[in-house]
């Protein structure tokens, strides 16, 4: 009798023993793919990053170039008053790019530049 419970109490060890094992297995596996996730979608934003920066080039140059109209433009008015009229009307039109509203989704660089392709943010609406 003492036999069959040294036995049966082994036997319980090694199975108890291949359990947790193949548990540590698997928490294993499960943290391998979980930091496999995160390293996808830090490649992801690497990866994105150049296109942010041509982006942002892109609207600095748009946006310099609108300033420097604006500013050409007060002093075309300052200067001659005979021609005030149509550079008030000149004004209020790059007036209008300036203005960002709340119903514009992208930027007038962005858009000329992409041919107006928002990216994934546009599937969403």
């Amino acid at each position: 009798m003492a036999m069959w419970v040294a036995g049966f109490t082994v036997l319980a060890l090694v199975c108890l023993g291949v359990f947790t094992f193949n548990d540590l297995i698997m928490s294993r596996n499960r943290v391998r793919a979980a930091w496999s996730g995160v390293d996808i979608q830090l490649q992801r934003r690497h990866d994105l990053v150049p296109q942010l920066v041509t982006t942002v080039q892109a609207y600095a140059s748009h946006e310099s170039a609108t300033l420097t109209a604006v500013a050409k433009l007060r002093t075309q008015a300052s200067a001659s008053i005979a021609d005030r009229g149509q550079t008030e009307q000149q004004m209020a039109a790059l007036a209008g790019k300036l203005s960002a509203t709340e119903s514009q989704r992208q930027f007038p660089a962005v858009a000329t530049r992409s041919g107006g392709h928002r990216g994934p943010a546009a599937k969403r609406s």
